[in-house]
C-alpha cells in the first residue's frame, strides 16, 4: 500500500487542517492487521483514544502508520464520533453509541500506552505495541 492510499484510508483519525509542529509528541501505530479496512480505522482510532486516555497532558499528537506520516490527531477530537467516511462516497457509518461500535465509559482496557524516548534528539514517541519503535526523526531505537 503507497503513502497516498494509507493516508486516505485513515484520514478519519487525525483532525483535517492541523500541521505538526516541531515538539509534538509522536504515536507510532504499528500496522493493524484486520479483517477488513472499517476496522483497521476503528483499531487504529482505539490506539489514540488509549494514548489520549493514559496521557492527560497530551492535546495532540503526530500520528504514524507503517512508518508513513499521517497527520496530526487533537483530544478535542477524541472519542471520534464518525470513522465512515460518510460523504465520501463508501463505508459504512460508526457512531459512538450505536450497535457493537459502542463505548463504555472509561479507559481502554484493549491498549495500554507506552512512551519512549530518543536517546539522540529526545523525541518522545507513544505506542501500543509491545516493542519500543524507532524514532520518526532520527530513525534510531527508542528506549
Amino acid at each position: 500500500m503507497n503513502d497516498i492510499d494509507l493516508k486516505r484510508i485513515f484520514r478519519h483519525v487525525v483532525t483535517e487542517g492541523m500541521d505538526p509542529t516541531p515538539a509534538m509528541p509522536v504515536v507510532v501505530i504499528d500496522s493493524v492487521a484486520q479483517d477488513s479496512l472499517s476496522e483497521r480505522v476503528v483499531a487504529a482510532a482505539g490506539q489514540l483514544q488509549a494514548v489520549f486516555d493514559g496521557q492527560p497532558q497530551i492535546v495532540a499528537v503526530l500520528v504514524q502508520i507503517d512508518g508513513i506520516e499521517i497527520g496530526v490527531a487533537t483530544r478535542s477530537d477524541y472519542p471520534p464520533g464518525d470513522l465512515s467516511g460518510e460523504g465520501d462516497g463508501g463505508g459504512a457509518t460508526f457512531r459512538t453509541g450505536e450497535g457493537d461500535r459502542a463505548s463504555l465509559p472509561g479507559w481502554s482496557s484493549r491498549y495500554h500506552v507506552s512512551a519512549h524516548t530518543c536517546p539522540q534528539c529526545t523525541q518522545t514517541v507513544y505506542t501500543t505495541a509491545a516493542s519500543p519503535p524507532k524514532c520518526p526523526l532520527c530513525r534510531l531505537q527508542t528506549a
